[in-house]
């Protein structure tokens, strides 16, 4: 497997600090948000093409790797993963139905 998934920006994000001041700040609990909510748009979108059905947890993974920024080495690597979020591609390929659900069979 490769690890990790998928990358997104996560440093010097404009964010809150303490005692109501604003800053620059680094780190994976910066990244993380970012993909969280994107993944949530993804979700939501999914329910408004589709009569108010879930999206299965795999479309959304694979929405998200498959449209991602290649950044680092061509194909999925141990340093960036599929590369870095791109949320309009990945919002894009969902509403102009660039993907496919399949089942396999055991057998």
């Amino acid at each position: 497997r490769i690890k990790p998934d998928i990358t997104a920006i996560g440093v010097n994000v404009f964010s809150t600090l303490f005692d109501n001041q604003y800053g620059n700040k680094s780190g994976t609990s910066f990244a993380t948000p970012t993909v969280s909510s994107v993944a949530a748009l993804l979700y939501e979108r999914f329910k408004q093409l589709n009569n108010n059905t879930n999206p299965t947890s795999d479309l959304i993974k694979g929405l998200l790797c498959n449209n991602a920024d290649d950044i680092n080495n061509l194909r999925p690597d141990y340093r960036t993963g599929f590369g870095r979020l791109n949320a309009l591609n990945a919002i894009r390929a969902l509403e102009e139905g660039r993907f496919e659900r399949r089942s396999l069979n055991q057998g």
